[in-house]
């Protein structure tokens, strides 16, 4: 916990640890012992809380990653208040759940919100007409944005578990609307995603690239037109993980070895404004050199491409 001795509090930080135990079951003697712990601290977790708010906090950062074992029952669950500190400019939370059934952010001076894992299993609204930065990870197709009209950078990190089933593809399709005219996103783990068109100008790419991700960036890249600059990285995938993805996906099956070969319809952004790509991370596996090998011959006014570590090459036109 970080605090100052004034009459106001710019930077309040709290990150709980996480014992280590062999076995993290909940008949275990020592996870019981952590769980008990962690519960009788609740109370003054919430008035550590309740004190910077009142001191007018600026920064409030709360990280209970470490309490989250199991399930939602572990998770830290946090008063309604602090969703509406007026003095907040920044808000981090992480593996926590709000009180109230029915969970808004209405903050006036917010310009930064994270969202860190946090699911109550209720839908959460936001009215943050004056965040310039946002970034939710987890279960986003809970996430509500009623006023985002100031976001200007945004990150979008899908749960692993998200296979854009009905009802979670409706809810995710209205917020990236909702976050359409934002500069730059972020976007880790799309997957087999069909995607609004926006008018975002840089594009971030996080993700251990499998097969399911092809139809996502392939709707991404056709729906953002005036893409000026693509950041891909990949994370090494282990491919005996991606059974689990075929069993789910499978009434989405199409051709992967030919799939990039296969987009006939045009793609804007690669003719006319994509002049900047950066590739990062696991680049040997096939499936992402034939990604690569796609943009660098659609990208008709490319300038630079990045490789790893920041080595640079100046792409010649007509070269």
């Amino acid at each position: 916990m970080k605090t100052t001795t004034t009459s106001s509090v710019v930077r309040f930080s709290l990150n709980f640890e996480c014992f280590s135990s062999d076995d993290s079951s909940r008949d275990n003697p020592a996870t019981q012992r952590g769980l008990q712990c962690e519960r009788s601290l609740a109370n003054e977790v919430d008035t550590w809380i309740r004190f910077a708010l009142k001191k007018n906090v600026k920064v409030l950062e709360l990280d209970f990653a470490a309490c989250c074992y199991f399930d939602l029952e572990s998770y830290h669950t946090l008063p309604n208040f602090v969703l509406t500190g007026d003095s907040l400019t920044k808000l981090d939370l992480a593996c926590c759940c709000i009180e109230s059934k029915r969970q808004q952010i209405h903050m006036k001076a917010l310009t930064v919100l994270i969202l860190k894992g946090n699911d109550s299993g209720l839908k959460l609204e936001m009215f943050i007409p004056y965040v310039a930065s946002l970034s939710i990870s987890g279960s986003i197709e809970r996430a509500e944005l009623k006023d985002g009209s100031s976001v200007a950078d945004g990150t979008l990190d899908l749960d692993h578990n998200f296979c854009c089933t009905g009802v979670q593809h409706a809810s995710v399709k209205k917020l990236m609307e909702k976050l359409q005219q934002t500069k730059t996103l972020t976007v880790w783990a799309l997957k087999n995603f069909p995607c609004p068109s926006s008018d975002w100008k840089s594009l971030c790419l996080r993700m251990k690239l499998t097969k399911w991700h092809l139809p996502g960036i392939a709707s991404l890249l056709r729906n953002s037109p005036n893409l000026e600059m693509l950041d891909i990285h990949i994370y090494y995938s282990d491919p005996a993980e991606e059974g689990y993805d075929d069993s789910l996906m499978l009434p989405f099956g199409f051709d992967e070895e030919n799939f990039w070969n296969m987009q006939r319809k045009p793609f804007r952004c690669l003719k006319r404004h994509l002049k900047t790509i950066r590739l990062n991370g696991s680049l040997i596996e096939r499936r992402v050199i034939k990604l690569a090998k796609f943009l660098l011959m659609r990208a008709a006014v490319l300038e630079k491409l990045f490789g790893p570590e920041g080595g640079s090459i100046v792409v010649l036109q007509g070269s």
